[in-house]
C-alpha cells in the first residue's frame, strides 16, 4: 500500500496526540514495507521525521504555529500533493482530515472535550472544531479513537455510526520504568529545585486538567495536616495557567508548589520515580496517558472517576470525584499514611501497565488500513 500521513496539525509542544503520533509512526515503521509518504512541517519535522527506505517525508516549510497557516497547509498543500502521488490511504492521526484528498480516509479523533465542557472554550473555537470535525468524520471511511469512552462520545453527538469506529487503546513507552540510579533521581529535584518529597502532576495546563481542585486540596492539607510535601507540577501554559498562578499567589503557596514547566522525557521520567504520589484530577479525556506513564514507574496514582479514565486505570488507582476538593484531599491523605495502600497500589498498576502496548496499537491501526485498503479496491 502507498500510505500517506498527516501530521500538519501538530506543533511542537509534546502533550498526549504529539506523543500518539511519535509512537505511532515509530512502531508502523517496524512492521512491514509498505510506502509511507509523511507530511511535516518546518516546526515538528525533526520530532516526526522517519528516515527509512521506505518512507518518503515531505515539509511544509511554514511557521504552523499560525492557525491560519496551519489550516491552508493542511487543506491546501497536503491534498495537492497526496492526490499526485495516488495514495491508497490517507491517515489523520490528529482529529481533522484534509477534506479534498481524493485516498480513502481513516481519522484518528481523540475525544470531544470542546464539546462537553463548552464553556471552556471560545465559541470561535467551537465552531471551527464542530464543523471541522463534522465534515472530518463523513469523509472518513473508518475512525480510530483511544477509549470506549470517547467512542460513545462521538456516537451521541456526531451521530456516527459504531461500525465504523475503531477503539484502539494508546500504548504504554517502555521507556517509563523504575529508575534506581540515586544520583540521577537526585540530581532532577535538585534541578527543579523540589527540596521535600513531593506530590506531582504533568500535563499541559488546560482548564479541563483541573489543576484548581488540586490546588485547593493541597492547600487544605497544608492546614489540615501540616504536610511538608511540595506540590510539583509538570507542563506547558495552557488556558488554565493564570487562573493557577493566581490562586497561588492569593493563598500563599509560591515557595510550596513547584512549576517545572515543560520538561524532557528523561526529566518526567526521573520525577515520576521521585514523587510519593502522582495525581491526576482531569475533568475528560481521551485516555490519560500519565497515569499509566506514572504506574510504569512504580508510583501510587489518583485520578478522576470520569470520562475515560476509569477504564484506563482499572482496579489500579483511587478513583474520584474531581469536583470534591474534600475527597481528593481525603485519598492523597490515604495514600501518604497508608504504606499498605500504596504498596497495593503500585502492584496493581505494574498489572494493569501490561495491557497497553503500542505495537498492538499499531498493527491494528495497520488491520483498519488494509480493511479500508480492500473494501475500496472491490
Amino acid at each position: 500500500m502507498r500510505i500517506a500521513i498527516n501530521t500538519l496539525p501538530l506543533l511542537d509542544n509534546i502533550a498526549g496526540a504529539e506523543r500518539y503520533t511519535k509512537n505511532m509512526l515509530t512502531h508502523i515503521a517496524k512492521l512491514n514495507s509498505n510506502t509511507y509518504h509523511l507530511f511535516l512541517s518546518k516546526i515538528n519535522h525533526n520530532y516526526y521525521e522517519v528516515n527509512q527506505e521506505n518512507f518518503a517525508n515531505y515539509i511544509f516549510n511554514a511557521n504552523t504555529r499560525f492557525r491560519l497557516v496551519r489550516i491552508l497547509g493542511e487543506q491546501m498543500w497536503v491534498p495537492f500533493i497526496c492526490n499526485k502521488l495516488d495514495i491508497d490511504v490517507f491517515f489523520s492521526p490528529c482529529n481533522i482530515a484534509p477534506l479534498f484528498v481524493k485516498a480513502p480516509t481513516v481519522l484518528t479523533l481523540f475525544d470531544v472535550h470542546w464539546l462537553v465542557y463548552p464553556h471552556m472554550f471560545s465559541k470561535a473555537k467551537r465552531l471551527y472544531l464542530k464543523n471541522a470535525i463534522k465534515h472530518s468524520l463523513v469523509k472518513a471511511q473508518k475512525v480510530i479513537t483511544i477509549s470506549d469512552n470517547s467512542k460513545k462520545d462521538i456516537i451521541e453527538i456526531f451521530g456516527v455510526s459504531e461500525h465504523k469506529i475503531n477503539v484502539i487503546p494508546c500504548g504504554l513507552d517502555p521507556f517509563f520504568k523504575i529508575v534506581k540510579n540515586e544520583v540521577k533521581l537526585f540530581n532532577v529535584k535538585k534541578k527543579y529545585h523540589i527540596n521535600n518529597k513531593f506530590i506531582f502532576f504533568t500535563a499541559q495546563l488546560h482548564k479541563r486538567k483541573n489543576v484548581i481542585t488540586l490546588l485547593k486540596a493541597y492547600h487544605e492539607l497544608k492546614k489540615r495536616k501540616k504536610i511538608e510535601h511540595n506540590l510539583v507540577i509538570a507542563g506547558g501554559k495552557g488556558d488554565g495557567y493564570e487562573d493557577m498562578r493566581s490562586y497561588l499567589s492569593e493563598h500563599g503557596l509560591e515557595n510550596n508548589v513547584v512549576l517545572c514547566g515543560c520538561v524532557p522525557n528523561d526529566d518526567l521520567r526521573l520525577l515520576y520515580n521521585n514523587a510519593d504520589i502522582f495525581v491526576y484530577p482531569s475533568l475528560y479525556e481521551g485516555f490519560g496517558l500519565p497515569i499509566i506513564e506514572a504506574m510504569a514507574c512504580g508510583t501510587p496514582v489518583i485520578t478522576s472517576n470520569v470520562s475515560s479514565l476509569p477504564e484506563v486505570a482499572g482496579d489500579a488507582a483511587i478513583l474520584i470525584d474531581p469536583l470534591n476538593v474534600e475527597e481528593l484531599a481525603n485519598a492523597i491523605d490515604r495514600v501518604l499514611s497508608d504504606k499498605n495502600l500504596r504498596e497495593d497500589l503500585i502492584n496493581k498498576g505494574f498489572k494493569r501497565i501490561s495491557e497497553f502496548s503500542w505495537e498492538k496499537a499499531a498493527q491494528k491501526t495497520l488491520s483498519v488500513f488494509e480493511e479500508v485498503y480492500r473494501e475500496t479496491r472491490v
